[in-house]
């Protein structure tokens, strides 16, 4: 891996701790001799929050799913009951 892609990935592990710019920039320089810019860092910070916009998006219509395919087999279940219902009336 390249030293920018590991500074890039870096900053992106301290951006998810929820650092400041200045004390990403500190810890960039600590660890590489250099920084990147705070546009840079405000990119991946973009790119970061919808990763978790999608996360959660995901998560949400997962259960949504989940709710669906409940209701799906309980009214299976009860088409079940009524048919058989209609077997011992006929």
């Amino acid at each position: 891996m390249r030293k920018y892609d590991k500074k890039i990935q870096y900053a992106m592990e301290l951006i998810k701790k929820g650092l400041t710019y200045r004390e990403i920039q500190d810890e960039l320089h600590a660890k590489f001799n250099s920084s990147i810019s705070n546009s840079t860092i405000k990119k991946l910070h973009r790119k970061i929050e919808e990763e978790y916009s999608k996360d959660a998006e995901i998560a949400r219509l997962k259960k949504e799913l989940k709710v669906f395919k409940d209701l799906y087999f309980e009214l299976l279940e009860k088409v079940d009951e009524l048919e058989s219902k209609n077997k011992n009336h006929s």
